[in-house]
């Protein structure tokens, strides 16, 4: 049986961070583009000490060529009778999403917003576009108990099979609420 100083002598030391790594000055961490080319991507930027620790900044940048269609069960977003079978639906480049520095997720943003800037559509049961007044006129209509905005963020999470994945995740609350409560900040 080896010792324990045999042992630690065959392991090899590993310089951290290695000779493949990618350096950038601090001066371009919030604007160097992805190096990784593919359908989607996500690179992890951290910020090093000139001891090589990564104490400071961390920021996950997304790209890729592919256009990511997002269909989404409106029902699920805002939990309304009259909304089931509803469908939101968007179509837009993984590098127009914006991860916050230090955190791995965008910022909440309004669902009637987005759908005021042309942004998304919203489909009926019979898969008919609903326009965008009418769905608004729809949405004052809800009973004052209920649910009658909701926001969406993409959010960059471990997937089942331990890979990064990109997470859609929408609430029946507005932006404003949803960005003052600490446990949605996150």
């Amino acid at each position: 049986m080896q010792s324990i100083r045999q042992q630690l002598l065959k392991l090899k030391i590993m310089e951290f961070p290695g000779s493949h790594w990618v350096y950038n000055d601090a001066e371009d961490f919030d604007t160097a583009p992805p190096l990784i080319s593919g359908d989607y991507t996500c690179e992890i930027y951290a910020q090093l000490r000139p001891s090589g620790r990564i104490l400071d900044h961390f920021q996950a940048v997304l790209a890729g060529d592919r256009i990511m269609d997002v269909d989404v069960d409106l029902a699920a977003m805002i939990p309304v009778a009259r909304f089931k079978g509803w469908r939101y639906r968007s179509q837009y480049q993984s590098r127009d999403i914006i991860i916050r520095r230090n955190m791995l997720s965008s910022s909440w943003a309004d669902g009637p917003g987005i759908l005021a800037m042309n942004d998304a559509a919203i489909y009926d049961n019979e898969g008919k576009a609903v326009a965008v007044d009418d769905f608004m006129a729809i949405l004052g209509d809800l009973p004052e108990a209920g649910p009658d905005t909701f926001s969406i963020r993409h959010c960059v999470v471990a997937g089942p099979d331990r890979r990064l994945a990109l997470q859609l995740q929408g609430l029946p609350y507005n932006a404003t609420v949803l960005s003052g409560k600490t446990a949605f900040k996150g």
